[in-house]
């Protein structure tokens, strides 16, 4: 009887054989000079952040995957989720995934010290339906009236945005949101456009993007609507990069107009050099102009992805 319950206590505590798990991980140091309206501080900021992730198939043609997102301080990072595929409906990932529209925006975040100002928010269940067309991906979103808004992580002090400064994050959730974006790669161009309804605002988003022979231009744009004011903003963002080789050079600048007038408007440039083994060299440079303040940036760093 002592043999049979170590067994069982024995078997109970073995991994299941059937799910291949990964680790995957990012650490980076940034030295920054970031001065604002004469203010110049020297910091230190770090990005730290790493991926549990599982998958496995089933004998009825389903894949099954999760995945758990940490950041530095072991706290959640946004973006956990479980995703079940399949051939007949597509794949469908419930948890906190991109929103439909921020499952085809972003391609103009280039650089790692400053981010464009068109982002959008995450969602609860993200549906991706199956190929109609090539080339064509369509994407519904929903999240419902109380889910939680998981804002996760900070800006750093001045106009650096390590964590994002977007209309309200990617790693947020939104609030009663329903969605819909379509993406259409032809070639080296994509194009794509979404719409989503959220409990304080609408969104309109717009992207062209083209990207070959070690040439990548892109432009964002996206119209918010506050629902309590029928307020509209809009966020721009143009960005283009060139590689050759190990080496990459950036140019973006990104606007944010609210009722036609400009609240903020940033410019920045930046060279990352791929040094192998996962690690790159990162030395990026901008400035920032609201409406109540003016600031520029100077950073270099390392960023180590594994």
């Amino acid at each position: 009887m002592k043999k049979i319950i170590a067994a069982a206590v024995a078997t109970a505590f073995v991994a299941p054989a059937f799910a291949e798990v990964s680790v995957t991980g990012v650490m980076a140091q940034y030295l920054i000079n970031d001065e604002v309206v004469g203010d110049s501080q020297d910091v230190i900021n770090e990005e730290t952040a790493f991926t549990i992730a599982a998958s496995s198939e089933a004998n009825n043609g389903l894949t099954v995957s999760a995945a758990i997102n940490i950041n530095g301080e072991g706290a959640p990072d946004g973006g956990q989720n479980i995703t079940v595929s399949h051939a007949s409906f597509g794949k469908i990932a419930v948890g906190n995934p991109s929103s439909a529209i921020d499952a085809v925006d972003d391609k103009t975040e280039i650089f790692e010290l400053m981010d464009p100002l068109s982002g959008n928010s995450d969602s609860a269940v993200l549906w991706t339906l199956p190929t109609l067309a090539d080339g064509l991906t369509i994407n519904l979103s929903y999240s419902p009236n109380d889910g939680g808004a998981n804002v996760i992580g900070t800006a750093a002090n001045g106009i650096t945005t390590l964590a994002g400064d977007e209309v309200q994050g990617d790693n947020d959730q939104a609030l009663d949101e329903s969605g819909v974006s379509i993406a259409y790669q032809m070639g080296p161009v994509r194009l794509a456009y979404g719409q989503n309804d959220e409990a304080a605002e609408e969104n309109t988003f717009a992207g062209l993007q083209y990207n070959a022979n070690g040439i990548m231009v892109a432009y964002e744009q996206n119209e918010t609507t506050a629902s309590s004011t029928n307020v509209s903003t809009d966020n721009t963002a143009v960005a283009a990069k060139y590689t050759t080789g190990p080496i990459s050079i950036g140019y973006l600048t990104t606007n944010r107009k609210s009722a036609g007038t400009t609240s903020i408007d940033r410019t920045a440039y930046g060279v990352h050099y791929d040094l192998g083994g996962g690690l790159k060299a990162v030395i990026e440079a901008g400035s920032e102009d609201k409406q109540t303040s003016k600031g520029e940036f100077t950073g270099f760093g390392l960023k180590y992805s594994f």
